[in-house]
């Protein structure tokens, strides 16, 4: 094996074991961060790689954000001031 390929496979295991203490959540971005903490030196764009040829991904989720409008009416004010809501007229 060549001493690159050889650098790709530590570097696989250590991509590997960031990526499953984050909870399998972490991107090539944040792994590439991490190993950056650790010492190696390596650029974001083989770290995408590496993972690639590993088959591990980022968790991505685009849920919606539930807000204000999230469901029907859970209660309903009593009408204290007795007031008409209706109008009388009708618009043409």
């Amino acid at each position: 094996m060549s001493p690159r390929a050889r650098e790709d496979q530590r570097l696989q295991i250590k991509i590997r074991q960031f990526w499953m203490e984050s909870g399998c959540n972490y991107g090539y971005r944040n792994i590439a961060l991490d190993l950056k903490d650790d010492g190696e030196r390596c650029g974001k764009n083989r770290v995408l790689r590496l993972m690639r040829d590993l088959n591990i991904a980022s968790h991505r989720w685009y849920g919606r954000h539930k807000g204000f409008a999230s469901g029907g009416l859970h209660c309903v004010a009593e009408n204290r001031l007795d007031r008409q809501f209706e109008t009388a007229w009708q618009l043409p």
